[in-house]
């Protein structure tokens, strides 16, 4: 006699098997197969049953069935799953992106969300999105014979998608940020390679937190569009003062330049490095 049966339409073959081989290691491990329960798997589906007769399992029996299947599937979506429902909902959003952009955003994503798995607190929110996932899986196929895995996190899985599509909307808006980033940063480089060199050298010695000094290659002031320190006091700090420092190297357009510094991480700086190549010295 059938139970239920749980239809994975729409995801890859290997998924499917990944989720049987987890679901009838857990029923081996908890002796359930003792109960005359097993599972019959066909085209993408899996069925669970009950071998021995035409009559339903104690009460009991079939309440730890249930708890057991929510429990690994609750898993195996909110784990495993995540990459596939990412990949689906960004390909479909996404449509205009070319493959490879796609991956790249893909790849983005699951970097966020690994960063936000290291948050204070995750853990516990993790155990409790599980322990509700599982819930609402178990008492679906306690009362529903016939489970579709896709349509079922679409449509009783709404919060869940939601939060996967919020971070895939963060992911995209920075992505694009980052596009425009290196596509500005592109024709920066090809303008300071078309450039006649105006001089030998500029150094640029970083002080402290936003200020720097420009100096030429005799280690003289050079003009800028602010004070020689160029102490930024705006709130986007960071973008005008790599604005502030850029402009004024294309406009003295030095052959090599000097950069004095103890943070090269700062933002400012990779972009000195990125538009110059070879021609920025790094010096620590």
């Amino acid at each position: 006699m059938d139970l239920f049966t749980v239809s994975m339409q729409g995801f890859a073959d290997e998924r499917f098997l990944q989720f049987c081989d987890r679901f009838t290691a857990e029923l081996r491990r908890l002796h359930m197969g003792d109960h005359n329960l097993g599972i019959r798997l066909s085209r993408q589906t899996l069925t669970c049953t009950v071998f021995a007769n035409e009559s339903r399992p104690k009460k009991r029996e079939a309440s730890a069935l249930y708890r057991t299947f929510g429990r690994v599937m609750a898993e195996f979506v909110l784990q495993d799953l995540k990459r596939d429902l990412i990949t689906k909902c960004i390909r479909h959003k996404y449509r205009s992106f070319d493959p490879e952009e796609l991956e790249k955003l893909e790849s983005y994503c699951m970097d966020i969300i690994q960063e936000e798995a290291k948050a204070p607190g995750h853990q516990q929110k993790r155990e409790a999105k599980r322990s509700d996932v599982a819930e609402r899986f178990s008492s679906y196929v306690a009362e529903h014979d016939f489970l579709h895995l896709e349509g079922f996190i679409r449509f009783r899985m709404k919060d869940y998608c939601a939060e996967l599509e919020a971070v895939m909307d963060y992911a995209a808006d920075e992505w694009l940020v980052e596009r425009q980033y290196q596509e500005f940063i592109s024709i920066l480089k090809y303008f300071v390679c078309s450039q006649e060199i105006k001089r030998p050298a500029v150094h640029i010695y970083h002080c402290q937190g936003s200020e720097f000094v420009v100096l030429d290659e005799q280690f003289r002031p050079i003009e800028t569009c602010a004070d020689d320190r160029l102490v930024v006091e705006t709130v986007d700090r960071e973008i005008n003062l790599e604005d502030m420092i850029i402009s004024t190297l294309i406009t003295v357009s030095p052959k090599t330049v000097y950069i004095h510094t103890k943070e090269p991480d700062m933002q400012v700086i990779r972009t000195i490095r990125m538009i110059y190549e070879e021609r920025a010295v790094l010096c620590t």
